[in-house]
């Protein structure tokens, strides 16, 4: 079919029309366009329509299918299912997903590539019409993504269908929960149609079983493969974890031959017909587990350039990848044999190098350690490791052009991400000494940074900047300037009369995780607004932002009803902010005009700096979002909300950090790309990290701690070894502004409290280190929304007479005005919850510990008592008249709200924390 595209052809039209294929094939591979295809199910449904159009749902009906879903291990069982088969004499036809280099990787007709049929935009609809039209005896198809509305699962009379280990993966687009992802992988049962899977996790299975049940499926657990069985042979597919895949693959060739009329019952426990061991020898699959020997390399000082492959992508998967490589190393050495795959080059003695790239939505915080790890615990280290890009993406698939692109052409920006967060892993293994390396049109190595109180602050000072430049850690300067420029942020023009320009200089700071390791270096430009005058250069300047109370609301309640919170990340978020003033500014240092060095720049849009930029930058998102059909909840400014008859998206704004939540993951992943279509954005997955709260996101809800800050605070003040205490502070300490005594070093105690700074004497100084050293045997402490409970909101009211500004003249009145001030917080977070899930709003409880004080909430015959009272403490009645607030007593005893306001005996105050839902949390890794 390629020679339709050659000169003097009689069809120019396809060539057109096979271009236009093979660009929207090209598009599927990415992940912008793979969400926005496979998460809506009108999609999917219109597969239905594909087929009809093609004529293939007779020829579908009558494939004898075998569909296999998963999410480790899909490729190899195909694979090795596919081999089997086609050992015994069947004409195959394989379709799996992905390739690594070209489409036509994931076709094969009995074993064999084939040429690239034109015209068709749909993979799955292309691997249909070619087996129909070769008349296949068997095609193994492996789902794509998930099961239940990919684009395979058109399929609705399979022989036999194959579900493999299930983790983790795609959790934008199947669910964030092992269960949910169960349910999309079981979505390619159908009725009455045998499957087989394997050994999975609890809940994994229950999931599966109960679909299987659903349908009339006999679901079967293939067991692994027993490697005497291959008669002193090895897999063709390298790694222990291949046996799980051999022994799925087996049984969904016995039941398929069996279901076809070409095999009688036989007990394959204790032997294997010999079509199936070749078929498990000879299999081959391209980047897993494959070794490589380049002989074209002349190193004969240093031996053979050997590439070991595999196509791993997740962290469990990694650590068997690693396992493999080193079993596969030590097999060369001599030392251990476990696969005769390996390739017969002579033994040598080799220096291992670490050639990385994986996708943007891949975290490499999690995929770095399982590999470096599995690799140390067998004595192997890396002495290099090389970044390198994609090319794939930058290479228009089915060209015959072997050019590749300029280095121009070329986004480098993850590999540098990439590297950082591999220095910054191998920074903590100091015995650990690795070159890193990005590959860049001109090579940019980086060297170990050495932390510095100066570094951990975020911040990096002028001089320290030109070294950074220097090691090249900020070489993308240009293109933060570029992006400037793109963004037409400002024209250049000669200054008017009356006008001063305002200065520029650039801001260099070190981003970090929750861990605290660096994870971007920043490199922004800013202006110099301190200069600016109010009513001449700027007017209103407010923006909000989400509360604290806010966030931690949204987590909850995001907990409770089991939703995942997605973080993400406005790139240069204020340049694209419209400005209403005339703002000029003097041209950046090292980037002025030649020839035109006396102009300046004219705003168009904010910059950093400027004193009205958040709210431009504001005001911008915030008709973004209210046109996507995003109002702006009335009782919290930052907060947006979307519903439809079915779902809810919530949306939560801290200046260009954007929470995103709610019950569809369908409805987050079209969001995510609406605002692709207006803003760069960052898409940081999962929460884990906002405003200094480390978040974990699991099964039984949302922890969030602040290690990292517990840990700098005790650095900062030089306490990180001291002796830990139970409580924050001793039982009965009084402290006093004229206390007598010892005075303190007032700089050191300044820098610790916000009280008492005055006069600091040594029993305030002391109270300080008490505090301290109580953070310091409680850095693993977090709380714990859990996914249980009724959901309602229940307040627990005390007060606090030494922070109370009003004279009481009782405890009564002291308890009811701090009930006034409960009811005034309750009435906001129940108004705020109603707003955002628009469910009927319920009366708050509030618990007091003080019987006279519920009394006069609920009976205003008690007039004597409360009439000189000021009227805004008797708001609580109003609340409580009408069913908004409801009170309640409590005993002293179980007052949460005690450990807030006294300091309590080290038990009861031990009960008080853990009722207030705090708990020990594992380190909260990014």
């Amino acid at each position: 079919m390629a020679q339709e595209g050659e000169p003097g052809s009689s069809k120019p039209s396809s060539v057109s029309a096979y271009d236009e294929a093979m660009d929207a094939l090209s598009s599927l591979i990415t992940k912008k366009n793979r969400s926005h295809k496979y998460v809506a199910d009108d999609r999917f449904e219109r597969m239905f329509d594909y087929v009809k159009i093609l004529d293939l749902e007779e020829p579908i009906s009558q494939m004898k299918i075998i569909h296999v879903a998963g999410t480790k291990g899909k490729g190899s069982t195909c694979v090795f299912t596919e081999a089997i088969l086609r050992n015994y004499g069947f004409h195959t036809g394989l379709f799996t997903s992905p390739h690594l280099i070209d489409v036509r990787e994931r076709f094969r007709l009995d074993g064999n590539d084939m040429p690239m049929p034109t015209l068709f935009h749909f993979l799955a609809l292309l691997a249909f019409k070619i087996f129909a039209t070769e008349q296949v005896d068997v095609a193994i198809i492996e789902v794509g993504l998930g099961g239940k509305i990919d684009a395979t699962n058109v399929i609705q009379t399979p022989i036999v269908c194959g579900i493999t280990p299930l983790g983790y993966d795609h959790t934008e687009i199947l669910g964030n929960t092992l269960e949910e992802i169960a349910g999309q992988k079981a979505g390619i049962f159908k009725k009455g149609i045998p499957a087989y899977t394997v050994s999975q996790p609890p809940e994994a299975m229950q999931v599966l079983k109960e679909k299987a049940s659903q349908l009339n499926v006999c679901l079967q657990t293939a067991n692994q493969l027993d490697g005497y069985l291959l008669n002193g042979l090895h897999l063709g597919l390298a790694g222990e974890h291949q046996y799980v895949n051999a022994g799925l693959a087996i049984m969904l060739c016995y039941t398929w031959l069996q279901r076809t009329g070409h095999f009688e019952p036989l007990d394959l426990s204790s032997f294997l017909p010999e079509p199936f061991i070749k078929g498990l020898t000879t299999a081959s699959l391209q980047g897993r587990a494959q070794i490589i020997v380049d002989k074209a390399c002349d190193f004969q000082s240093q031996g053979d350039l050997v590439f070991y492959l595999d196509g791993a992508h997740t962290p469990e998967s990694m650590e068997v990848c690693a396992n493999w490589f080193t079993l596969a190393i030590k097999e060369d050495q001599g030392q251990e044999r476990c696969s005769s795959s390996t390739s017969d080059y002579s033994k040598k003695d080799f220096t291992q190098i670490l050639l990385f790239n994986c996708m943007s939505v891949r975290d490499p915080r999690l995929l770095f350690p399982r590999l470096l790890d599995a690799c140390a615990s067998q004595g192997i280290i890396f002495k290099k490791a090389l970044f390198v890009p994609n090319m794939s993406l930058y290479t228009k698939v089915g060209s015959s052009s072997s050019s590749p692109p300029t280095s121009s052409e070329v986004d480098y920006s993850w590999q540098l991400t990439l590297q950082t967060v591999w220095e910054d892993i191998i920074h903590d293994r100091s015995d650990e000494e690795i070159e890193f390396k990005v590959e860049l049109p001109q090579a940019m190595t980086a060297q170990p940074r050495s932390s510095s109180d100066e570094a951990d602050t975020g911040d990096i000072g002028p001089s320290h900047a030109e070294t950074v430049e220097e090691d090249g850690t900020y070489s993308d300067f240009s293109r933060r300037n570029a992006s400037i420029e793109r963004n037409k942020t400002w024209s250049l023009v000669d200054l008017p009369n009356g006008h001063r320009p305002i200065g520029l200089k650039w801001v260099f700071k070190i981003k970090k995780d929750a861990k605290g390791k660096i994870t971007r270096h920043k490199a922004r430009l800013v202006a110099k607004g301190y200069i600016q005058q109010h009513g001449v250069d700027y007017d209103e300047v407010f923006a909000p932002v989400a509360r604290l109370e806010t966030v931690r609301l949204v987590l909850a309640l995001s907990a409770h009803k089991g939703w995942l919170v997605h973080h993400l990340d406005v790139k240069t978020a204020f340049l694209h902010g419209d400005l209403n003033e005339e703002v000029f500014v003097k041209q950046p240092e090292g980037f002025e005009k030649k020839g035109q060095e006396e102009k300046v720049y004219r705003f168009t849009k904010a910059l950093y700096g400027l004193k009205q930029a958040p709210r431009a930058w504001n005001t911008k998102l915030d008709g973004v979002l209210k046109g996507y059909g995003f109002p702006k909840c009335q009782l919290e400014q930052a907060v947006y909300t979307k519903r439809t008859s079915l779902d809810i998206t919530i949306i939560v704004i801290y200046v260009d950090d954007l929470l995103v939540t709610g019950s569809s993951q369908q409805q987050i992943a079209q969001f995510k790309r609406q605002m692709e279509q207006n803003f760069e954005m960052s898409d940081l997955g999962p929460l884990t990290y906002y405003l200094g709260l480390e978040v974990s996101q699991g099964e039984s809800g949302i922890k969030i701690s602040q290690q990292r800050y517990a840990k700098k605070i005790l650095r900062m003040t030089g306490l990180e070894d001291c002796n830990f205490t139970k409580v924050p502070m001793e039982p009965g300490l009084k402290l006093a502004k004229e206390d007598e005594g010892e005075q303190v070093d007032a700089t050191d105690f300044r820098r610790t409290v916000g009280r008492y700074m005055q006069s600091p004497k040594a029993t305030h100084h002391q109270a300080t280190k008490d505090i301290l050293r109580y953070i310091k045997g409680t850095t693993d402490l977090g709380i714990h929304y859990q996914r249980k409970g009724k959901g309602k909101l229940v307040g627990f009211s005390d007060s606090s007479y030494s922070k109370q500004p009003t004279v009481a003249l009782s405890s009564c009145e002291d308890e009811y005005m701090a009930a006034s001030a409960a009811a005034c917080e309750a009435i906001w977070l129940k108004g705020l919850i109603a707003d955002i899930t628009d469910e009927k709003e319920q009366p708050v409880v509030i618990k007091i510990d003080n019987k006279s004080a519920i009394a006069l909430v609920k009976n205003q015959v008690f007039h004597g008592r409360s009439k000189h009272i000021n009227t805004r403490f008797h708001y609580i009645r109003e609340c409580v008249e009408k069913d908004q607030i409801q009170v309640e007593h409590i005993s002293g005893e179980e007052q949460r709200a005690d450990i807030l306001t006294k300091a309590l005996p080290k038990i009861r105050f031990l009960e008080m924390r853990k009722k207030l839902g705090m708990e020990e949390i594992e380190e909260i890794k990014p």
